[in-house]
């Protein structure tokens, strides 16, 4: 028998072993979500010492959320921390988290960390997901930090050892992928290789994002119905942009998707 979970607790703490919090700056957080769409986030402050460890409860919110929802988000971290351990979730001088999970049988799972783990579930996070799917971006939850994250690309031109950043808000792609990206003054249209794949907070950004440019798109080769060979979708949209201005529009059929290096390399021919 399957037993679901009817209740999350989780309770963030943001002090750390560095300089003590200014009065009123927000330092903890509870938030609980029950399984028939009900949320309750509490919010405490830095108060004057007299409270429980000098903290004032500052706000309450309470809403609703689609019992469905609910539902899928409880069933997403009961079992995602029912099936990892916590012995790596601990490093000194930041926050702590602690969850704490009710289930149908009044049985609790307790799991606690230090306050900088985003616990990567497919190409998302668990921070994310849960800000997401309540609404409220600035919850501490299990890194502290609030709002999206922004992909990072490193990539690599062909004959070159040098790696620059794009970003983008295509998930899909990863390390080894070919995309189409702007390159240089004039935004030429190129194809690289994407050698890593990072996501990174506001705060945490290698370069701005208005000094990033963007990935135009994600090469994908799919298969010609009229034959065995592969096209490239993006290099297609490369030749008609290259035959709006007049120049030569190069047939990059290729019958395997190895080639695409091939492709690569004779990409300054056009």
């Amino acid at each position: 028998m399957n037993i679901i979970a009817n209740k999350i607790i989780i309770k963030s703490n943001n002090i750390s072993y560095g300089p003590m919090p200014a009065f009123n700056d927000e330092v903890e957080q509870h938030v609980k979500i029950y399984r028939d769409g009900r949320v309750q986030i509490s919010r405490f402050v830095y108060g004057s010492g007299i409270k429980r460890h000098g903290y004032v409860k500052a706000a309450k919110n309470v809403f609703q959320i689609p019992t469905e929802k609910a539902a899928w988000l409880l069933d997403l971290i009961s079992g995602y921390f029912k099936d990892h351990d916590q012995e790596e979730w601990f490093v000194t001088d930041i926050g702590d988290f602690q969850i704490t999970i009710t289930m149908e049988d009044g049985t609790k799972i307790r799991r606690n960390g230090s306050l900088n783990q985003d616990f990567e579930i497919g190409d998302d996070d668990l921070n994310s997901i849960i800000r997401e799917t309540l609404g409220v971006d600035d919850l501490f939850l299990f890194n502290g930090h609030s709002g999206q994250r922004y992909i990072y690309l490193s990539v690599k031109f062909p004959g070159s050892d040098q790696e620059y950043y794009y970003r983008t808000t295509d998930k899909s792609i990863e390390v080894g992928d070919t995309v189409l990206v702007p390159a240089g003054k004039p935004n030429r249209k190129e194809l690289v290789e994407v050698t890593r794949k990072e996501k990174f907070y506001e705060d945490e950004l290698p370069m701005p994002l208005e000094e990033v440019k963007s990935v135009i798109g994600k090469v994908i080769l799919t298969q010609d119905q009229n034959s065995d060979s592969f096209i490239s979708e993006e290099v297609q949209k490369l030749n008609a942009f290259k035959a709006n201005r007049g120049t030569h529009e190069v047939d990059f059929t290729t019958t395997d998707e190895s080639n695409l290096r091939w492709m690569q390399s004779e990409r300054r021919n056009l």
